[in-house]
C-alpha cells in the first residue's frame, strides 16, 4: 500500500500512462519538425537514437516491472530515480541515455550537420523510449488498480 502518497491509489505524476504517451507525442513532433527543417536530414542520427531509445525503453519496463510496489511509493521524481537506479536495468536505461549524447555530438562535428541534429536524435530517442516504457507503466497501473484503496 502507498502510505506516503496522499491521494487514493495514485501514481507519481512522471509514471502515468498518459503523461508518457503526451511526452511521446511531443518529442516525436519535434523530432519530425527538426528533420523537415534539416539539410541533409541527418538520418543516422535518427536512427542511432531510435535504437538507443528502444533499448533504454526496453531496460526500463524491465527495471519497474521488478519493483512495481517501490514505484508505486514514489512520490517525487528524486524518488522515482532512486528506484529506478536500484536495479541493473534502471541503470542501464539511464546509461544509455547519456551515451547517446557524446554519440550524437560526434556525429555532428563528424558530419558537419547542423546541430539540430543533436536535438532531432535526442528527440527521437526520448520519443522511442517513452514509447517502449509504456508497458512496464501499463503493468504498475494493473498493479496499483490490484491494491485496496485507502481510507
Amino acid at each position: 500500500m502507498n502510505s506516503d502518497n496522499p491521494k487514493t491509489n495514485a501514481i507519481y505524476t512522471s509514471l502515468k500512462v498518459r503523461n508518457n504517451l503526451l511526452m511521446a507525442l511531443l518529442t516525436g513532433l519535434l523530432c519530425v519538425i527538426l528533420v523537415l527543417i534539416n539539410q541533409p536530414v541527418p538520418i543516422l542520427s535518427i536512427v542511432f537514437a531510435c535504437i538507443f531509445g528502444f533499448v533504454a525503453g526496453w531496460l526500463q519496463t524491465s527495471a519497474l516491472r521488478k519493483s512495481l510496489s517501490d514505484f508505486y511509493q514514489a512520490t517525487s521524481a528524486l524518488a522515482v530515480r532512486t528506484v529506478l537506479t536500484s536495479s541493473t536495468a534502471g541503470k542501464l536505461s539511464i546509461w544509455f541515455q547519456w551515451l547517446l549524447l557524446p554519440i550524437l555530438f560526434f556525429m555532428w562535428i563528424a558530419r558537419f550537420a547542423p546541430i539540430t541534429s543533436i536535438v532531432s536524435g535526442y528527440a527521437a530517442f526520448m520519443c522511442v523510449r517513452e514509447l517502449f516504457s509504456l508497458l512496464g507503466l501499463r503493468s504498475l497501473e494493473q498493479y496499483v488498480k490490484s491494491q485496496p484503496a485507502q481510507a
